[in-house]
C-alpha cells in the first residue's frame, strides 16, 4: 500500500483484500489436505495387522469422530483393549498429521514472508533528499521563497 499513489489507495486496498482471502482460503484447503492425508494413512498403517474388520478400518480412516464411534463400538463387542487400540492409533494419526500440517504452514509463511521483504516495496519513493539537520531544511526553505541569498551559503 505504501507503494501507491494516495489515488490508487481503493485499488491497492482491495487487491490487498482480495489476496488475504485467497491466501486464508487456500490455507486453509492445503492443510486440511495435508491433515486428512496423513491422518487416513497413519490410521490404515496403525490398524494394519490388527483383529480390527476391515470396514472398521475403513469407518475409522474417514474422521476422528468416526473413529471414536468405530472404539465405542470394539469396546462394547471385543473388550476395552480394541476400543483403546483404535483410539490410540486414531488419536496418534491426527496429531501426527496437525504437526506436519502445522510445519508445511509455517514454512509457507516463512517463503511468503521472505518474498515480500525481498521483493515487495515497503513504501513510495521520494526524490527528496533525506535532510535532518534543521537548520538546513531551514535554510533550504528560505532560499526556496528567496528569503535569503543562495551565494552566502555556497562559501
Amino acid at each position: 500500500m505504501g507503494a501507491l499513489p494516495p489515488e490508487r489507495a481503493g485499488v491497492g486496498s482491495a487487491v490487498n483484500d482480495t489476496t488475504r482471502e485467497l491466501g486464508g482460503t487456500l490455507g486453509v484447503a492445503i492443510a486440511g489436505s495435508l491433515v486428512a492425508s496423513i491422518y487416513s494413512s497413519k490410521v490404515a498403517h496403525g490398524l494394519a495387522g490388527t483383529p480390527v474388520p476391515a470396514s472398521a478400518v475403513d469407518a475409522t480412516k474417514d474422521s476422528v469422530s468416526a473413529a471414536l464411534v468405530v472404539a465405542q463400538r470394539a469396546t462394547e463387542q471385543a473388550g476395552p483393549a480394541a476400543g483403546a487400540l483404535i483410539r490410540q492409533v486414531a488419536s496418534r494419526a491426527y496429531i501426527d498429521g496437525f504437526v506436519l500440517s502445522s510445519r508445511v504452514m509455517v514454512d509457507i509463511a516463512l517463503v511468503g514472508a521472505l518474498a515480500a521483504y525481498l521483493w515487495l516495496p515497503a513504501r513510495a519513493d521520494t526524490d527528496q533528499a533525506d535532510v535532518t539537520d534543521q537548520d538546513t531544511m531551514v535554510d533550504l526553505v528560505s532560499a526556496e521563497a528567496g528569503l535569503i541569498s543562495t551565494e552566502s551559503h555556497t562559501a
